[in-house]
């Protein structure tokens, strides 16, 4: 039988291995700091306490073993060369050993720049772990995983080293089975980059790996907006573009840039996702304002970007706008006749929302409150920012927030399932009542003229994306329009997963293409 090392076995890619690994039937010995932190290990496995920086410690638990699988976080070049002198003084052979995306400076382009400054002087830490590895005598497989989620997929691509680039993100589970694989695998001594396709089982497309962000300049302020480029971009050939816009409290590296712009991107757009004026990476304060009168500016803003790009087709000009932002899309394409189609998944009317549900359905008395609060502040009073979620779905449960859509955003935006550090869905309270006075669909009757894909699912919620999908589909004056139901998912399943999210792409890609 195997003997597995497992050093950082608490890590959340390790208890997925650690878990395939005892499925294998393979024996295991996990090595961690606090044994009492690691719930749910196999009743199979060893457990030993101890330090990755202690070499007596790691010496000790590498004693016999067959394999070393380290997962780790910290001062990673020094673990490195605790684990293969450890290793290498009592004859063990075989390491996988985990680091990061970009050591090799093998990411190009603008993308590549990001993924340095977003993983910092860590990653130089990462690399000298490499060059210790390489420098051994060991059987050795470094993996670099992309940028996680913790979506459930299993199709993934691995690039060598000397490769030049990977895509941008895979999951954690999927990444698990890549170093499960490796656990008895028969090829040695290379370093693999690994990523998966959040869509990879349903749509057989490559996702992009091609981002350039960029700031363009509002009133007084910038917006931040990441552009994705097609496989085989050109800069002087002319692409159709859709604007991919984000849904109320969330960012560009979420729902609309990282699930909908880079499958777009992949069928041959240039896409760009942008974060609202105020809010994530964009400028603007005070921070936090959800106004829909310069959330519908913005989409001009960005036109006003994109007229100036040489690879632009600025009559092919269309945009998606996703759960608010889909109101702030039909608005927007009423007046901006420079957008040509309009794209919404589970797009919902934000000023009905917030005179209705969002003020207790006591529009007057939340307007006076606003009132109440912006005085106080002009006096001097500290900002109301109110948080729009709880901060976890236990805590959710705890206080009775069960209804659908609510529940499920807390899954969506709290859990790692979908956050990131600019999704922080936060509001500035005295700066809400333009919206309770505002109707994304005022005037669609006749304004309203551009194709139309309207994307739903029939799972009721108090969002009510649904509602709002019939409405503006009856009320719009465009001749092409048509309202796509994913039948038995909610609002928020449309955002990330695989199913539903095929359900729409495969409705919006063919709109997309005939229109622009």
């Amino acid at each position: 039988m195997t003997k597995v090392l497992v050093i950082g076995a608490n890590g959340r890619i390790a208890r997925w291995a650690v878990e395939m690994l005892a499925e294998k039937g393979l024996h295991l010995t996990l090595f961690v700091r606090d044994a009492s932190r690691l719930a749910g290990a196999p009743d199979t496995a060893q457990i030993v306490e101890g330090d990755a920086l202690n070499e007596r410690e790691v010496a000790d638990a590498v004693r016999d073993q067959d394999v070393v699988y380290a997962n780790l976080a910290g001062e990673i070049d020094t673990q490195a060369e605790t684990i293969v002198a450890a290793m290498q003084s009592h004859g063990v052979q075989r390491l996988i050993f985990v680091t990061a995306l970009g050591i090799y400076d093998e990411v190009p382009g603008p993308f590549g720049q990001w993924n340095r400054r977003q993983i910092g002087k860590v990653l130089d830490t990462y690399r000298v772990a490499a060059d210790t590895i390489e420098a051994s005598s060991l059987d050795y497989t470094i993996l670099r995983p992309a940028w996680l989620t913790d979506n459930d997929e299993i199709s993934y691509q691995v690039t060598q080293r000397g490769e030049p680039r990977c895509r941008q993100a895979g999951d954690r589970r999927g990444s698990a089975r890549v170093h499960v694989s490796m656990s008895d695998a028969t090829a040695r001594s290379t370093s693999r980059c690994f990523t998966n396709n959040p869509l990879a089982r349903e749509r057989q497309t490559p996702m992009t790996d091609n981002i350039e962000t960029v700031s363009i300049k509002a009133l007084y302020w910038d917006i931040a907006a990441d552009i994705y480029f097609p496989p085989g971009f050109d800069k002087s050939t002319k692409y159709p573009v859709v604007i991919s816009a984000h849904p109320i409290g969330s960012c560009k590296e979420q729902t609309s840039g990282n699930v909908y712009g880079s499958a777009l991107a992949a069928e041959g757009f240039v896409v760009i996702a942008f974060d609202a004026s105020f809010q994530g990476a964009s400028g603007g304060e005070p921070r936090f304002i959800e106004d829909p009168t310069f959330r519908v500016q913005d989409f001009s803003y960005v036109i006003d970007y994109l007229v100036t790009l040489p690879y632009v087709d600025e009559n092919h000009i269309g945009v998606l706008g996703i759960c608010g932002a889909g109101g702030y899309a039909v608005n927007a394409t009423m007046t901006e006749r420079r957008i040509k189609a309009l794209g919404t998944v589970t797009g919902a009317n934000y000023g009905r929302l917030m005179h209705e549900s969002f003020t207790g359905y006591d529009p007057i008395g939340a307007l006076e409150a606003m009132a109440a609060q912006r005085t106080a502040e002009a006096r001097g009073s500290e900002l109301r920012v109110d948080d729009l979620l709880p901060p976890s779905p236990e805590v959710a449960k705890e206080k009775g927030l069960t209804e659908i859509d609510v529940y499920e955003a807390t899954e969506y935006y709290r859990t790692l399932r979908g956050q990131k550090p600019h999704g922080v869905n936060r509001s500035l309270f005295s700066h809400q009542a333009t919206a309770v006075g505002w109707d994304a669909f005022n005037r669609a009757e006749v304004l309203l003229t551009q194709p139309m894909c309207i994307v739903v699912g029939d799972k009721p919620g108090a969002f009510g994306a649904y509602r709002d999908g019939l409405e503006i589909i009856r009320r719009a004056a465009s001749k092409e329009k048509e309202l796509v139901v994913a039948e038995g998912f909610s609002h928020y399943d449309l955002y990330d997963k695989p199913e539903p999210v095929k359900i729409a792409l495969d409705k919006l890609i063919p709109f997309y293409k005939k229109h622009l």
